[in-house]
């Protein structure tokens, strides 16, 4: 039983994660930190969790085996740092670290994997789409030749406008539309597609309202075979999280990708000249089994390395080739 403590009192902690770690056979929640230790309290009485306060006394307590960091983006660095020397394995939510044109993210990332391989601790980004079995579903139709040879993958992800003073629209704490979304956009097509992808053009759109941040963007990525990726990320939005692949004898289309519910079964619409299938899939809970993963990872003989890390890494690259290309 892996003994949890989460840094941070977000919507997704308390939608997304505490129910997973509730359903979860291996996990128990145990404690909770905010930088407003009363905030803290009201969510340990509702919860029934043992340690509450700010986020170094969770650190402090033995009794805690990992942590999940849900913070804003620009905080999940020093608290990753601070986790791993606490002796906490770290399930820090995605981006790992934000994006930034002078790539210097990168070294610290490498840094903080490297940190917790010493450490004999385990650090995992908490992207958990490419967990669900839809999308492995999809790509095992795609390996089966059902919309023949892969020729594009078209990616969109927006929402609609945040509250005014939500963390996304602060440069200072990592917000912006490719650091939320983006991410998504280009991690799945790193899932889809060949990994020796590259940027070729890319755009990003800011407003003097939120002074050095992204509202939205778009990017055009190609790999080694000629597949292209185009995907379009956005803040302030109608609500749009879909992919569609296009090969040279249909086309799939989901219609729901990163953000399913644990009980929601989805469902794949395959085009074949016309002929429109729609497939049902069984519900997944990519939460849960990133919680698997995670615990997998705790236990195996070397904690400090597994195979996201490269891929975590891989999607940071890119990200900063999108920033880059674009402010040419």
């Amino acid at each position: 039983m892996l003994r949890w403590g989460i840094l941070g009192t977000a919507q997704i902690a308390e939608r997304r994660m505490m129910p997973a770690l509730a359903r979860h056979p291996a996990a128990e929640l145990v404690a909770i930190g905010s930088r407003d230790p009363r905030r803290a309290a009201r969510w340990a009485t509702q919860h029934g969790l043992r340690t509450a306060g700010e986020y170094q006394r969770v650190l402090d307590d033995a009794a805690v085996d990992a942590v999940y960091l849900p913070l804003p983006n620009a905080l999940h660095g020093d608290w990753i740092e601070r986790s791993l020397r606490a002796g906490k394995d770290v399930l820090v939510e995605k981006p790992m670290l934000p994006p930034r044109l002078d790539r210097t993210e990168l070294d610290t990332a490498r840094e903080l994997f490297a940190l917790a391989a010493d450490q004999g601790r385990t650090l995992m980004e908490c992207m958990t789409f490419p967990r669900h079995r839809q999308h492995t579903a999809v790509r095992e139709l795609v390996a089966a030749g059902a919309i023949g040879e892969l020729r594009q993958l078209t990616v969109r992800f927006t929402i609609p406008e945040r509250a005014p003073d939500d963390f996304r629209y602060r440069a200072d704490l990592g917000g912006g539309a490719l650091a939320d979304l983006g991410c998504y956009a280009l991690r799945a097509a790193l899932f889809f597609l060949r990994p020796d992808l590259r940027v070729e053009h890319s755009r990003t759109r800011r407003d003097d309202r939120f002074p050095g941040v992204d509202l939205s963007g778009s990017a055009r990525l190609r790999d080694g075979a000629g597949t292209q990726a185009d995907l379009e990320f956005a803040i302030g939005a109608p609500y749009r999280c879909e992919y569609h692949l296009a090969g040279t004898e249909g086309s799939i289309s989901v219609e729901r990708a990163f953000t399913l519910p644990h009980d929601l079964a989805p469902r794949v619409f395959l085009d074949r000249a016309g002929d429109i299938q729609q497939l049902h899939l069984a519900p997944d809970d990519q939460f849960g089994n990133i919680l698997t993963d995670f615990t997998a990872a705790h236990e195996g003989a070397q904690p400090g390395e597994h195979p996201d890390a490269a891929a975590t890494l891989r999607t940071m690259e890119l990200a900063a080739d999108v920033l880059g290309v674009g402010s040419r």
